[in-house]
């Protein structure tokens, strides 16, 4: 139960970063999405 509402979070968040970084060029932003995923998945193991 915990970890689907993380990953609702999650998805709103990356949803979130997509809208207001448009305007940045397409490897920033996939740069910037992968490090809070990577942040994300840290933060659920601990």
């Amino acid at each position: 139960m915990k970890q689907l509402m993380t990953r609702k979070v999650f998805i709103i968040v990356v949803l979130i970063i997509l809208v207001t970084q448009k305007n940045l060029c397409e490897i920033r932003l996939r740069t910037g999405v992968a490090e809070v995923a990577v942040s994300m998945a840290c933060s659920t193991l601990k």
